[in-house]
């Protein structure tokens, strides 16, 4: 074995393969497609990621500490901890079987310095950042995270509602040169209603939703993990929640009828 095959299988060792998060998570319902997260929810395949997959991951964690350190620095007040509880910023939604976990809370903005905002940290390779920056011929205005990063816009709007903040900051990290994008997004009453009743309608149907195509070969349905099951007659992970006698209660809270 060579060291990097040792990082490897300590990274996969430590990072072992599960049907998914307890919950719908807020950073998901941006995503088109409510048979993919309908599939996602109810634990339809067990899931797995590479080690460079999960380096990545990390990559974004290890980015936050230094993305506060230049606003603290920059005279911005951050707070990445909730004072009522000292953990991180959390909101629940969707019978409490719904939720997600923003960066923090900032104030002092030199673009509205009396405006809290919520904190999205992220970071991304450079073709997609271009992607962020490049300015409509038309408007002359950047395309944004609403138009290349839909999950990333919906996700903030969902912590917007539930916090009562008004705004949010999505600042991103280039992970090739280190350049920074900057974007404050406006609260979207509209927007975020409609992700919350796209999460009640998830978890409360006891049969798969209608997805965005029925076609196997499909760009977007053949880079999906859930296309085995979803389209090619796969039969799903066997667990509590693929089992016909199991239903959804208020509280986060699941039922068995046998």
């Amino acid at each position: 074995m060579t060291t990097l095959e040792a990082i490897d299988a300590a990274i996969a060792k430590a990072n072992p393969a599960s049907l998914g998060r307890t919950y719908l998570g807020g950073s998901q319902l941006g995503d088109e497609c409510e048979r993919k997260l309908w599939y996602s929810f109810f634990w339809a395949i067990e899931n797995s990621f590479e080690p460079r997959t999960l380096r990545i991951f990390d990559r974004g964690h290890r980015e936050e500490p230094s993305l506060i350190g230049y606003l603290e620095a920059a005279g911005i007040e951050v707070k990445d901890l909730d004072p009522k509880t000292k953990e991180q910023f959390a909101v629940s939604f969707a019978k409490g079987h719904g939720g997600g976990h923003f960066d923090g809370i900032m104030r002092g903005l030199p673009e509205a310095p009396d405006e809290w905002h919520i904190a999205e940290f992220k970071t991304s390779k450079n073709v997609r950042f271009k992607e962020l920056i490049v300015k409509d011929s038309k408007t002359k205005k950047t395309r944004g995270v609403e138009v290349v990063k839909p999950v990333h816009f919906a996700q903030m709007q969902i912590y917007m509602h539930l916090a009562d903040i008004k705004w949010a900051a999505y600042i991103v990290v280039n992970k090739d040169d280190d350049n920074l994008y900057f974007e404050r997004v406006p609260y979207n009453e509209t927007v975020a209603l409609q992700l919350l009743a796209k999460a009640d309608r998830i978890i409360g149907s006891d049969r798969p939703l209608p997805g965005i195509s029925k076609d196997p070969s499909f760009f977007k349905c053949k880079w999906c993990d859930y296309q085995p099951v979803c389209q090619l007659e796969k039969p799903p992970a066997v667990n509590c929640r693929t089992c016909a006698h199991v239903s959804v209660e208020d509280k986060g809270k699941w039922s068995c009828a046998t």
